[in-house]
């Protein structure tokens, strides 16, 4: 059994972390900060650890969210609250970075660990260069993919982890009629790919043989499809409005030409909706093709089309692959084991510069 009482406090660097709706704060509805707050929530919960954050903002201000002290530190821009955070004493024998842009050197008396979220690393030479160097003065650098771990070897893989009772499985698949919803979790950049997404809506309804529909989150927008093949939803809240979305779907799509690992594949994976995703490291980690869902190449929109067909037709087809990527899901994707492994590198690193 783990001990509880060797440390008290863990600090954590992040942008963005939560943000001011009215006379409110809400947790900031990006991937990153979605599995940080479920790590510090379920330590918090196991073991009485205090988590402090420290994020950037417009004034300084400190205050309580979620059982955590958030220090917000006025900064005007992301390289000004690195510099600011150069002058902050931190008490705590850990410091996390949950964005690595962030590390601005060695922290003295304290162990330093960070968590990769995005595949810049691995796209840009010079990225590479700066981790290379930057490794040598971090304790334990955190992946989410083993493309990382074959790149650059000297790194700690954690797998990402989503809490299966929020994200809850649903088996009454699925409506197809009058209408098939086709879920697009959408966000407007280019490794997204909402070009492809538009075009298989628009080829999938050309056969003529089920009437589609494209279902967007985010910001609204006129698409260059007829206005009864998409519909915009708006920006849902993470957790239980989520998994109406998934539920609500026929299918999730992520035809992304880039991910790390992508949280939207594995919620809706959970939630009992069949995944069809770019054949992609960073989605081939937790995805196998025919087993608990589709890995298909983006240019090969036939067999995109063909799969959708597939899974309206053979319904027995369908329960096989939703019930694989629950079983998924719960062995190597879960919330439990994520925060566990957390914890634990936390806790090494702790005991050994206390012996």
């Amino acid at each position: 059994m783990m001990k509880t009482n060797l440390f008290k406090s863990i600090s954590i660097i992040t942008d963005d972390f939560i943000s001011k709706n009215d006379n409110s704060f809400t947790l900031s509805p990006r991937g990153s900060n979605i599995l940080l707050f479920s790590i510090i929530d379920n330590i918090q919960k196991r073991y009485g650890i205090k988590f402090e954050i420290y994020q950037p903002g417009v004034e300084d201000l400190k205050i309580e969210f979620r059982g955590m002290i958030v220090n917000i530190v006025k900064s005007r821009d992301f390289l000004d609250f690195k510099n600011e955070l150069r002058s902050i004493h931190f008490n705590s024998n850990i410091i996390h970075y949950n964005n690595i842009d962030l590390f601005n050197g060695k922290i003295h008396n304290s162990y330093v660990t960070t968590t990769i979220h995005t595949n810049a690393f691995l796209e840009k030479e010079e990225a590479k260069k700066w981790l290379k160097d930057s490794i040598k003065e971090i304790d334990e650098v955190v992946v989410v993919n083993t493309q990382y771990v074959k790149e650059f070897g000297d790194v700690k893989l954690i797998k990402n982890g989503i809490p299966e009772k929020i994200f809850e499985y649903c088996l009454d698949k699925r409506r197809i009629s009058p209408q098939i919803d086709i879920l697009f979790p959408n966000l407007n950049t280019t490794k997204k790919n909402r070009e492809f997404a538009i075009d298989l809506i628009r080829e999938l309804n050309k056969k003529k043989k089920y009437k589609f529909k494209l279902v967007l989150t985010g910001e609204e927008e006129e698409l260059l499809l007829k206005n009864e093949e998409y519909e915009f939803v708006g920006k849902k809240n993470w957790g239980k409005e989520m998994n109406m979305l998934y539920r609500n779907s026929f299918i999730t799509i992520i035809p992304s030409l880039t991910e790390s690992c992508s949280l939207c594949a594995l919620e809706s994976m959970s939630s009992g909706t069949v995944v069809i995703a770019n054949s992609i490291f960073g989605i081939s980690d937790y995805i196998e093709n025919n087993f608990n869902g589709y890995l298909i190449d983006v240019n090969n929109i036939e067999g995109w089309i063909e799969r959708i067909f597939t899974l309206i037709e053979e319904p027995k087809e369908y329960l096989r692959i939703q019930q694989n990527a629950r079983n998924t899901v719960i062995k190597e994707y879960n919330l439990e084991r994520m925060s566990n492994e957390y914890y634990s590198m936390w806790l090494r690193l702790f005991e050994r510069k206390n012996g």
